[in-house]
């Protein structure tokens, strides 16, 4: 952290309560020292912390930086600071780079007393502070040096100002905390292993030690850029499914460029989503992926992608009114998917119901494709009771017509062997219909024509038969045709009309 390691009270070897004659004093003499190219060291330096630069240019820096009282006092949290025996002791240890048996001292001093001092919890700080970053960043030390941090600018603040300005000095106490914030923030920007998550929004739970206006500046200062960003990817989107010239474009650009980096940073500011802003842009961005799923339906005509993002937004936290139409639309399009899903298994089925029968052996032929198609189908549900109740009755309206028309050419053509053939055949094909999954009605349907044409059949079998029986005495017409008795039409017709009530 560059503001404990190039601090300017490190760079000019004074403690922070230096007076401003001190202060000018120090420069000065310094400034002449590296003129002469010559370099001056103090007990405190503690280079083996970490280096830093006293050379011309960082002496006028570090002066300029602690002239004013918010700059003396900002930079005054982030050296060390000697103040009474214990902070001589510890500080002597920290020379002798016996880190740890400083800390311990600072510590235990801290520990045994109710109101520790500020030097104390001070110096723990910037030893926490330097500790965190010896080799990698250590979180869990970096949080204690919050912690710590927060604790100082919360309940010593006065006690701090006393010793450093003197207490009738001004000072702005909002821009010395922004000043912190601001700088922690940034520092946190630089690790590359994001500790505190994608946008830092992890960060705020440590500065719950902080006075209050601190923690608000926290969340603006956190929050704002990330809903910006989110925002920005939204109108994005927004904008290219307003934008009929991308109808072209692949789900995959889209999403890609605008909406795929950001779901995990969406859960991280959940937890916040007492922040009217944060749920705000939660729902905005909830509601623009439910969007680009309805445009990719509708448009694109990808229904793998707008079901992708569907679930997408489903599984993302979200709040009413936006939760209840992500649901619906969720519902919808599951739906929509499933009636496709189950068009394609039955498109045979459907393609021979659309073509019209023009024959017996056509019916049975068709009967058996029915029959091998819905044995295909893994799922015995509602729909398939419905589709297999419409192969059913498609079968079964041609027999009826195929028995009526056999009937009307009797009466006609007055040919007893073609209507027995024709009723056998309509009774052996709609026998084969039992085999298959019918509804309650047309199970009824179906129950009542089949006993009709058997009953039929059996009526047809004996009259056929009893022709047969009177064939050497049957009536020849003046015009040699052959003619059957009165009482064998009274039965044709009757046989007419049964079939034409079913």
């Amino acid at each position: 952290m560059d503001i404990i390691f190039n601090n300017p009270f490190r760079v000019l070897g004074l403690n922070a309560f230096a007076s401003g004659r001190d202060l000018t004093k120090r420069t000065s003499d310094l400034e002449t020292f590296a003129e002469f190219g010559k370099t001056k060291t103090y007990p405190n330096d503690f280079e083996f912390l970490a280096p830093f630069d006293r050379n011309l240019d960082s002496i006028k820096e570090a002066s300029r930086k602690i002239e004013s009282n918010e700059g003396k006092f900002f930079h005054s949290f982030f050296w060390f600071i000697s103040h009474d025996s214990v902070d001589e002791l510890a500080l002597e240890c920290l020379e002798a780079r016996n880190v740890d048996k400083a800390c311990e001292l600072w510590t235990d001093q801290i520990n045994k007393k109710s109101q520790a001092k500020f030097s104390w919890l001070l110096n723990r700080t910037v030893l926490q502070f330097i500790n965190s970053n010896q080799n990698s960043f250590d979180k869990v030390i970096f949080d204690r040096a919050l912690e710590d941090l927060g604790c100082l600018l919360d309940d010593y603040w006065d006690e701090v100002k006393e010793i450093v300005l003197g207490g009738s000095s001004k000072l702005d106490h909002f821009q010395v905390l922004k000043n912190i914030v601001d700088h922690i923030l940034l520092y946190i920007e630089t690790l590359d292993s994001k500790p505190y998550g994608l946008g830092g929004a992890q960060l705020l739970y440590e500065f719950s030690s902080f006075p209050s206006a601190a923690q608000d500046y926290v969340e603006l200062k956190i929050f704002n850029p990330l809903i910006d960003e989110i925002q920005s990817s939204i109108e994005k989107s927004r904008a290219y499914r307003l934008d009929q010239d991308h109808l072209d474009l692949e789900l995959e650009l889209i999403v890609t460029n605008h909406l795929d980096e950001f779901d995990s940073l969406i859960y991280e500011l959940d937890e916040f989503s007492e922040n009217y802003k944060i749920k705000a842009i939660i729902n905005d961005y909830v509601e623009e992926i439910r969007l680009l799923s309805i445009f990719v339906h509708n448009e694109l005509k990808d229904n793998k992608g707008a079901l992708w993002l569907i679930n997408r937004a489903i599984e993302l936290p979200s709040y009413s009114p936006v939760r209840a139409d992500v649901e619906e639309a969720k519902f919808k399009l599951d739906q929509l998917f499933e009636e496709a899903e189950k068009e394609q298994l039955y498109t045979t089925v459907f393609s021979e119901l659309n073509q019209k029968l023009t024959s017996l052996p056509e019916a049975q032929i068709r009967l058996n494709l029915f029959k091998k198609e819905l044995s295909k189908i893994p799922n015995k549900d509602e729909y398939y009771l419905s589709v297999s109740s419409i192969c059913v009755n498609h079968i079964l309206n041609f027999m009826i017509d195929a028995f009526n028309n056999a009937v009307d050419n009797q009466n006609l053509n007055r040919n007893i062997n073609n209507l027995h053939s024709v009723a056998k055949q309509v009774c052996n094909i709609t026998a084969q219909l039992s085999s298959f999954s019918m509804d309650a009605e047309t199970k009824t349907r179906f129950n009542n024509n089949f006993n009709t044409i058997k009953s039929e059949l059996s009526s047809i079998e004996s009259i056929k038969n009893q022709v047969s029986r009177n064939e050497n005495s049957s009536i020849t017409s003046e015009s040699g045709k052959f003619e059957l008795p009165w009482w064998v039409w009274i039965v044709g017709f009757c046989l007419l009309l049964a079939m034409c009530k079913g």
